[in-house]
């Protein structure tokens, strides 16, 4: 990929096109006698120690003048991010011009009289970098090789990405790395065999995903690209896309994606599809990424029928899953064993004592904890509903928790809903606890008035609920 770079000023300007750039810049730098450059590194992340370099020469520094060529400028703004490298022109110690660089994209002419950036041309680029390198800073020719290199382990790594594609849409679909996976999606799939197929070929190339890249709330261009391939198909031919994938882990994977995370299949009568199901939900909860995990619970958690019911007390025994490492959650939900117990008390399934016990004593992380006292609370075996559930980040154990006060309604569980249930960090929760309490006083409002009526019936019937204690210095 060609380099480019930026130079950038603001203020007035009337004449706004190259030529006006460049003779204003080589004007205002035509005396200059030293070049100082510092090195602070990317706008997303500095060195930890700056490189400079400095050259005293004026003859070295009027032909660097010269190097300079601009290939575009109206007075518009291009670059998005400010930068951390400096190169200053001086005439003895007084700056003349001050430039502020971000690699590969931008230089930042730090005067009043120009606005707007000034895109040097590539053969400039290039020039400007050898000549430093012949000056002894070879920095920036350095750079060039490295991001090339770079360059091309991506272009690398984006073929593999597709290669699950027909190559006669490959090209159409790496159009998207540089569009920000905006791609003629509906093209794609008319050129393919089938939606079937598009299915397969999406399943593939998502389930190649490793580390952070694999996490389903996170994406990239060329993921959005194949997204919006899958979003394109006919849903209808998504499950015998899953039957192509059943002795294939990692397109089960990306099948897992799309049916837990983006809802692909969801319209169809799951029942009639609960085997393949259950194998997507074992195949990431047993090898996939994480912060995944919790999704796949919250959809079996809702999913009532005697062969999920079958598959969570597997899940509560440890029979199956691989536990969730916290280290690599950002949130507070719970693992999966606790949020299979949870679920199966959701659905209202019964445990022995024995096992109450059992599970009770076993959970050491707060979120687990917290799972285990919530089910005991649907169950009838633990403590009440505690404020300090609604303060995880975690819609499993909010919602829950909601559940639970719900189905005993009263002074208490109002009260519980109306303070801490309302103060829980995620907007989508506290939606629901505006519901709940609307199901337990008999009212009904528009939502955008939901809140504020919530507050004044508070008002108004301070008799019909209890606040708990420990909320607000309580």
């Amino acid at each position: 990929m060609a380099s480019v770079l930026l130079i950038t000023g603001c203020g007035g300007q009337t004449r706004k096109t190259p030529k006006a750039w460049q003779e204003g810049f080589r004007e205002q730098v035509k005396d200059a006698t030293s070049l100082a450059v510092v090195i602070r590194g990317r706008c997303e992340g500095c060195l930890a120690e700056p490189i400079s370099f400095r050259i005293n020469d004026p003859v070295a520094i009027r032909d660097f003048i010269k190097l300079i060529e601009i290939e575009h400028y109206d007075g518009r703004f291009i670059g998005m991010c400010s930068g951390n490298d400096t190169i200053t022109f001086l005439h003895g110690e007084e700056t003349l011009v001050q430039l502020v660089r971000i690699p590969f994209s931008l230089l930042s002419w730090r005067d009043e009289r120009w606005k707007g950036d000034a895109v040097l041309t590539d053969q400039s680029y290039q020039r400007i970098a050898e000549w430093f390198s012949a000056q002894g800073f070879p920095y920036f020719m350095e750079e060039m090789a490295a991001n090339e290199e770079a360059e091309k382990r991506r272009a690398a790594a984006d073929a593999a990405f597709v290669a699950s594609f027909p190559e006669i849409v490959r090209p159409l679909l790496l159009e998207g790395s540089n569009t920000n996976g905006e791609i003629d999606a509906e093209l794609i799939v008319s050129r393919m065999d089938s939606s079937r197929a598009a299915f397969v070929a999406v399943s593939r190339s998502l389930g190649r995903e490793e580390g952070h890249n694999a996490s389903w709330s996170g994406t990239y261009p060329l993921t959005r690209a194949v997204l919006a391939v899958a979003h394109a198909s006919n849903a209808a031919e998504f499950w015998d896309a899953v039957d192509d994938l059943s002795d294939d882990p990692s397109g089960q994977f990306g099948a897992g994606r799309l049916f837990f995370f983006e809802k692909i299949g969801r319209d169809d009568d799951a029942a009639k599809h609960l085997d393949a199901i259950i194998d997507l939900a074992r195949t990431t909860l047993v090898h996939g990424y994480d912060q995944n995990k919790p999704t796949v619970m919250r959809y079996l958690s809702r999913f009532q029928h005697a062969k999920v019911v079958d598959f969570l007390r597997q899940l509560a025994n440890g029979d199956v899953g691989t536990e969730i490492d916290r280290k690599n959650l950002w949130d507070d939900e719970p693992g999966i064993r606790a949020h299979a117990l949870l679920s199966l008390a959701l659905q209202n399934e019964k445990i022995s004592d024995k096992d109450w016990h059992r599970w009770s004593t076993e959970f050491q992380s707060p979120p687990d904890q917290a799972a285990i006292e919530i089910a005991g609370c649907l169950w009838g075996k633990g403590p009440a509903i505690q404020s300090s559930y609604f303060r995880f980040k975690s819609s499993t154990l909010g919602l829950a928790a909601i559940e639970a006060l719900v189905r005993t309604p009263g002074p208490m569980s109002l009260g519980m809903l109306a303070t801490a249930g309302l103060e829980h960090p995620w907007a989508s929760v506290n939606d629901v606890v505006e519901l709940a309490i609307e199901q337990m006083i008999g009212e009904k409002w528009e939502r955008k008035d939901r809140r504020r009526k919530i507050e004044e019936w508070l008002g108004a019937h301070p008799s019909q609920w209890i606040k708990p204690t420990g909320i607000n210095g309580q």
